[in-house]
């Protein structure tokens, strides 16, 4: 996965060894524009329908707890219909478990067996969720 610092432009490769640029920058990822409808998953249900779309460098995740695919539900209001997405049926009932499941994929593949997260809510109870099943601390 391509990174880039937006302070003084250095392109890297992502590496959990270089959490930050040589100038203090925080890592950013490239912007991309090449979305292809064609690359999407239809026999997956999961975030990972849409794998080859995220620029990841492995094709196959690690850990996968059912992350993504919730249902949109049609609830009518005045003012017409909307469509909803129901994230209480996501692994830890949190739309952070999106994220979340790339993220731990990503630290994963790269060899990563100890993670922590500053998080008073839904963000930690979804990397907890997502780094034991990877095996991590």
């Amino acid at each position: 996965m391509k990174i880039f610092c937006p302070e003084c432009g250095l392109q890297e490769t992502l590496s959990p060894a270089r959490w930050r640029c040589e100038c203090g920058g925080a890592w950013e990822t490239e912007e991309r524009t090449d979305f292809d409808p064609t690359l999407i998953d239809p026999a997956d249900t999961s975030i990972w329908r849409y794998r080859q779309l995220y620029g990841l460098p492995f094709d196959t995740p690690a850990v996968r707890l059912g992350a993504g695919g919730t249902p949109l539900l049609p609830v009518a209001l005045e003012s017409g219909q909307v469509l909803v997405k129901p994230e209480y049926f996501a692994p830890t009932s949190s739309f952070k478990d999106r994220g979340t499941a790339v993220m731990i994929n990503i630290l994963a593949h790269q060899g990563v067996t100890r993670v922590a997260d500053d998080s008073s809510g839904n963000a930690g109870a979804s990397v907890a969720a997502f780094a034991a099943r990877a095996g991590m601390r």
